[in-house]
């Protein structure tokens, strides 16, 4: 259990540590970071290189076991540098004090609900046992936290070994709380594999034709995603995998409610689109089954096929996409697939039969699927916790949630986040709920996010930790959209208390996410502030790797609540993989919140879709959009990308500093808009090869109408282009400068052009000798391997068959 008090080990407490977080609340406090590295040496496919550093053999290092960090942090002065100022600082020791309590009821496969659940199994005489079910263990701990108010000690809930079928979802409210000292603790048995599973197996397999074989669907909610042997299978498309592309946008004379964007003396219409010749048949088996992926910038809405006119190669659909004329709706020459066609059913392939109720599966030569073991998904919400408080969940694994695609369509929010109108159901929800810790646990092949805090619990002042949610030491793969999101989009009526605040998300694994919904986060915080993400790696996604903020440009008026929030010590790969576009491993869209921080973080291969017949653009390594304001990034490797290691896409006063980036695609530095104060970047190493315009680091929009270090002030940094003399780029006037013509703007004082002798960059290894020329710029060495999980553990997860296409460049190709 999660001790949030005292630190003490409760009695019986003798079971398997996994990680400790100790949670301290120092108010008034004004504190610095403090970093005690917990290992010297690398992390699998951090670096990619044997080295710990890029300190040349001065790297910091400890033998301390803690780790302290404050939780609200920097803010710009406009120079560069970021000062630190925070009431809350969070102390973390691995190894040891989220542990196993002292059971004090148990839960079984072969127990029965009406024993006394005190027991691990059943008697000789069949007379008692452990319960059967989950549910009947809450209701026997309401009643001893109920008979003994007094309790101090934890009601520990053992479940043993097995899958545990939920048939609705496992709801948490007031009644089922605990207390600060008597916790109520679901704990899997020592050494067991325990999972709550929202799933029902598929029996029964006859052949209907061939390798056709059908299980009958009766009684079974309707599914869109499916498992076998553990394993994602997907419904058939027309293309099985290659995309087709929009013919073109189809205006209406008219205005209506689906055409109603006017474009010159027409209307965009967003429920239809042309297609070219041949890619679409004019009829299909169950036509409303049929699904549309339309690939938008960053979103892929999902919507339902209504009717096809192939006398005007024109598709129908049953609802609208969201309605914008640049990046949404059915844009000419934009990719989008046709899933779910009876038709196209191929090998290893299933279809929900619906007029027959039945399921339908392509085998694989030589294979029966009655050997086989099926899972579909049946409960949309695993778990339902509302204003809940101190119960904690240790060593589970929770699969098989159930979403599905409206009638009307998916349009594709930003994020996929879960919407005010709560449209998309996390596997695990969490709602005006505090302390509520998830250490050991698993989440996997779940349709959606899997796991959502919104709003906040009561804070208890006697509770050392302000803290309402932890996801701690958890892995979480193979997600039909995201990982962990916090928070929900700004609304009128947020405040800073009653909004989602103080969660952690510590030293977990978050992997082969948005394999049905491709625009889902790693972790995405929304209107939501002083939150920790650290130590956690994050990869094989689709779009953003973290994302921080929900404030667009279309809500400035609303609150802006994502304030002081850290993203630290995070390794961050393999992000976009070439399917969505306008996306970036760490992203920010906070608005005018302060305090935002990211630091000693780890970004490399980040691809987005460059290979777009139109638009294309995008894979950047950090990205400021939508106005941010005051973020710092620092302390920072980002290396090989599409587009720029960095990109400012309106905004103020962010700072990038003491941080290396290499290997940008197009350059290193991207600018869209003209703000002033937009941007400093300062004491940085900036190493590239890739240009886009001849040797210089910068893409986009650098004007200098008024002075450069109005708009924009680079100061102290070390730049190095391998092919050949540096230069920079201005758009207004347009010209290319000299580094000497670069400092006489008023930019780069302090800055020096020079290798700065990485060890082998081509080897992902940017270590720095001490005789580096870095350090003539002041730059601070730090430990690009600290970045990820602590203690330099494995963050391997089973790997995830591709939903959609990828793109992944070689690591030459940028």
């Amino acid at each position: 259990m999660l001790d949030f008090a005292d630190l003490r080990t409760k009695p019986g407490a003798n079971k398997m540590a996994v990680v400790l977080v100790t949670l301290v609340l120092i108010l008034g406090l004004a504190a610095a970071l403090v970093l005690f590295p917990l290992s010297s040496g690398p992390k699998p496919g951090n670096s990619g290189s044997s080295s710990s550093g890029v300190s040349g053999g001065s790297s910091i290092s400890s033998t301390s076991s803690s780790y302290t960090s404050s939780i609200s942090s920097s803010a710009s002065t406009g120079t560069g540098t970021s000062t630190t100022s925070t009431s809350y600082v969070s102390t973390v020791t691995p190894g040891g004090n989220i542990s196993f309590v002292q059971p004090s009821l148990y839960v079984a496969t072969n127990g029965n609900d009406a024993w006394s659940g005190t027991m691990a199994a059943p008697n000789s005489a069949g007379t008692d046992g452990p319960f059967a079910t989950l549910q009947r263990a809450q209701s026997a701990a309401d009643e001893m936290e109920s008979f003994q108010p007094s309790r101090d000690t934890p009601v520990g809930i053992e479940i043993e070994g097995g899958t545990y079928i939920l048939q609705s979802t496992f709801l948490l409210t007031p009644s089922d709380s605990g207390t600060q000292a008597a916790p109520i603790v679901y704990e899997a048995a020592p050494g067991a594999p325990v999972v709550v599973s929202g799933g029902k197996q598929l029996v029964g397999w006859t052949r209907v034709l061939g390798n056709e074989w059908a299980a009958s669907a009766s009684g079974l909610q309707y599914f869109e995603q499916m498992w076998k042997n553990g394993q994602r299978i997907y419904r058939p498309s027309t293309t099985n995998g290659t995309y087709l592309y929009v013919a073109a946008t189809v205006y209406s004379a008219h205005k209506s409610q689906a055409c109603s964007v006017q474009v010159g003396t027409r209307y965009e219409c967003f429920d239809r689109f042309q297609f070219r010749p041949g890619d679409l048949k004019g009829s299909y088996y169950d036509m409303n089954s049929v699904e549309i992926d339309d690939f938008e910038c960053w979103t892929m809405p999902v919507m339902k096929l209504k009717s096809v006119d192939l006398s005007n190669d024109t598709a129908f659909l049953t609802g609208t996409t969201a309605r914008t004329r640049t990046c949404h709706g059915f844009i000419t020459g934009h990719r989008y697939l046709v899933e779910n066609a009876m038709e196209s059913l191929a090998p290893g392939q299933w279809y929900f039969d619906k007029p027959n109720a039945r399921i339908l599966y392509m085998a694989m030569p030589g294979e029966d699927p009655n050997m086989e073991t099926f899972v579909a998904p049946q409960v949309q919400a695993l778990i339902l916790g509302v204003g809940v408080s101190h119960i904690e969940f240790l060593g589970l694994t929770f699969s098989y949630s159930n979403w599905v695609v409206p009638a009307s369509g998916w349009i594709s929010p930003q994020g996929e986040e879960l919407t005010n109108t709560g449209q998309l159901p996390a596997a695990i929800n969490f709602t005006q709920s505090s302390y509520v810790p998830f250490a050991n646990d698993t989440m996997s092949h779940l349709s959606a996010y899997a796991v959502s805090f919104t709003g906040t619990g009561p804070f208890e002042p006697s509770v050392a930790a302000p803290f309402n949610e932890i996801i701690n030491d958890c892995r979480l793969y193979d997600l039909g959209a995201g990982g962990v999101v916090v928070g929900k989009p700004p609304s009128q009526g947020d405040t800073d208390s009653n909004v989602a605040q103080y969660t952690i998300i510590w030293n977990s694994v978050i992997a082969d996410i948005g394999r049905f919904l491709p625009g889902g986060n790693g972790i995405y915080i929304l209107n939501s502030h002083n939150n920790l993400v650290g130590h956690d790696v994050v990869y094989g996604t689709y779009s953003n790797a973290v994302s921080v903020g929900g404030t667009y440009a279309y809500n400035m008026a609303l609150p802006q609540l994502a304030h002081d929030n850290t993203v630290e010590y995070v390794l961050a790969f393999d992000v976009n993989q070439g399917v969505a576009e306008d996306g970036g491993a760490l992203y920010t869209a906070s608005g005018t919140a302060q305090g935002n921080v990211i630091r000693n973080d780890v970004v490399h291969d980040v691809v987005a879709d460059i290979n777009a017949t139109i638009h294309g653009y995008g894979g950047w390594g950090i990205y400021f959009d939508s106005t941010s304001q005051n973020v710092v990034a620092e302390d920072d490797l980002v290396y090989r990308t599409s587009f720029p290691s960095i990109h400012q896409n309106d905004g103020f006063n962010n700072t990038v500093t003491n941080s290396i980036l290499a290997f940008g695609g197009e350059g290193i530095i991207d600018r869209t808009h003209d703000n002033a104060s937009s941007i400093f970047v300062s004491h940085d190493i900036i190493y590239y090869d890739n240009t886009y315009m001849a040797g210089s680091m910068q893409r986009g929009v650098w004007e200098c109408v008024a002075t450069c270090s109005s708009q924009f002030l680079f100061t102290s940094n070390l730049y190095w282009y391998t092919g050949g003399t540096v230069s920079f780029y201005t758009s207004m006037p347009t010209k290319t400068h000299t580094f000497q013509q670069w400092q006489s703007l008023g930019e780069d004082a302090g800055s020096v052009v020079a290798n700065p002798l990485f060890a082998d960059s081509a080897g992902s290894n940017f270590s720095i000798p001490a005789n580096s020329p870095a350090y003539s710029i002041g730059f601070r060495p730090f430990d690009p391997s600290q970045a990820g999980l602590l203690g330099g553990a494995s963050y391997q997860v089973p790997p995830v068959p591709q939903s959609f296409l990828t793109n992944v460049s070689p690591p030459t190709g940028f």
